[in-house]
């Protein structure tokens, strides 16, 4: 655990980020509006958007200001959207792409009858078993169908061999790990752990043997100020309860103070567009901010949500 100074430090400042990251997706809130339905690849930032509205509200669910609710609103608005499942119901081989929205906002408590009456019909198909998968996207599915209740018995565990086919699973070093195969590593640990929360059933030696992968590879996108993966594997660090070590304090504290005045959180290529393109516009900036704003509220609420119960400082 952080000792009570250093998180007396962190707090306020994961604090103020969370409101100052929730206040800038909901001023962009258009932007994460899929311009082209039909383009499965579009539906990913919304479906982001729904996941970090969902973990926020069960981490604080008095946490009602006037932006969260746009927030909401415009998510909730989304799901009457029918385009998106007339074109699911087509094409059903970009299953994860199309449920991932509705599957993360009915966890939240939000039903519509168009995408219920769509998940019967492609469950009675076989969807989404018979995709070809890598294996933590399977280990995804099993997470988001036991969440809702679908499949309530199927919760991701350490023992299955999805999780043993996995990059994480099977790495013993992490030193030659590509970009991709760290962001397998931190959304297998996603899965298994509920993003983020404190999980006593991993195995102390896998554990051990897990955080060694998730620290070496902090310290490398530390080091090249890659906020996008420090995020994802602080959050990985929570969930393990490995919080109370130097480097987490110190790799934490300069991801909360890398946050634009504005309340996003700058990507691994927002740097360098900036200065090719000079854009600070909207429209060409989004792209490379909204998922790293993303992860960065998604530390600062379960920072927040740990430190409350005792789990950190």
């Amino acid at each position: 655990m952080l000792n009570n100074l250093e998180d007396y430090m962190l707090q306020p400042i994961a604090f103020i980020n969370l409101h100052k990251g929730i206040r800038w997706v909901a001023d962009h809130l258009p932007l994460f509006t899929p311009q082209d339905a039909a383009d499965p690849q579009q539906m990913k930032s919304i479906a982001e958007l729904a996941l970090m509205y969902r973990l926020i509200n069960r981490w604080h669910p008095t946490l009602r200001t006037d932006a969260f609710k746009l927030i909401e609103s415009f998510l909730v608005q989304a799901l009457c959207d029918p385009l998106p499942v007339y074109i699911v119901l087509q094409k059903p081989w970009h299953y994860n792409y199309y449920l991932g929205l509705y599957l993360i906002m009915r966890a939240a408590g939000h039903h519509n009858e168009l995408w219920e009456e769509a998940l019967t019909r492609l469950k009675s198909q076989g969807y989404p078993d018979i995709l070809e998968s890598s294996p933590y996207r399977k280990l995804e599915n099993r997470y988001y169908h036991a969440l809702v209740g679908i499949r309530p018995h199927h919760k991701p565990h350490w023992k299955s061999s999805e999780y043993r086919a996995t990059t994480l699973g099977k790495c013993r070093n992490p030193i030659r790990l590509t970009t991709l195969e760290s962001y397998s590593v931190t959304h297998t640990l996603f899965y298994l752990t509920d993003f983020s929360e404190s999980d006593n059933s991993v195995p102390e030696k896998e554990r051990k043997r897990i955080m060694e992968i998730v620290k070496t590879l902090l310290f490398h996108y530390w080091r090249k100020r890659n906020w996008d993966m420090t995020g994802e594997l602080l959050l990985n660090s929570l969930a393990l309860q490995r919080d109370d070590i130097p480097w987490f304090n110190n790799a934490a504290f300069d991801l909360l103070n890398a946050w634009r005045s504005d309340g996003a959180l700058p990507g691994p290529s927002f740097q360098q567009v900036d200065i090719i393109m000079g854009s600070n516009d909207s429209l060409q900036a989004f792209p490379h901010l909204y998922h790293t704003t993303l992860v960065g509220i998604l530390f600062c609420a379960a920072y927040l949500f740990h430190s409350k119960r005792g789990v950190v400082g």
